[in-house]
């Protein structure tokens, strides 16, 4: 029944009740999935609405509950509250020279000083559209011989789920 009541939901208001529900859980980061799957997995203008539905029904920014959400540790903290305000840019130009560039960031960041929530990598990963981070992470694997999932081992779920949801189309 649970399942039939989200399904029937407006998408918008249904991602920002389960982006209240993610940040009520106990548990710890394990629910940060849910931030993460929605921030990566909609399209600019749908996590607008989100966080607008989110507003409306619960009274309080999903950006401030994020920052203030005691679940949550830094940096990961960080990283969530970036992904669920940010605006990326929807279209599908991709610069192969910024994703040279930044693929050497996010190598300096992860496997030089083991950071895998470093701000480059916050940066990089809650700013650029999802044809530009698939560039970015392509380049990384072409220059360093590995994916960036791969290279850290402790946090490469983040990784493995963004990259996930940058091959889902919402």
């Amino acid at each position: 029944q649970g399942a039939m009541t989200l399904w029937a939901m407006d998408p918008a208001a249904r991602d920002a009740k389960l982006a209240y529900k993610a940040l009520r859980k106990k548990g710890g980061d394990r629910h940060a999935w849910v931030l993460i799957e929605v921030a990566c997995a909609s399209s600019p203008d749908h996590l607008v609405a989100v966080r607008k539905a989110y507003c409306s029904a619960y009274g309080s920014s999903l950006e401030e509950d994020v920052a203030a959400c005691p679940l949550y540790k830094e940096p990961l903290k960080q990283f969530l509250v970036r992904l669920v305000s940010s605006y990326r840019y929807g279209g599908e130009h991709v610069d192969g020279e910024l994703a040279r560039a930044e693929a050497a960031d996010l190598h300096g960041a992860v496997a030089a000083k083991k950071q895998p929530l470093h701000g480059d990598v916050v940066r990089i990963v809650s700013s650029r559209s999802k044809p530009q981070l698939k560039a970015t992470f392509q380049h990384y694997k072409q220059e360093h011989g590995k994916a960036i999932d791969e290279v850290y081992f402790l946090q490469r779920h983040y990784f493995s789920t963004v990259k996930k949801e940058l091959n889902t189309q919402k």
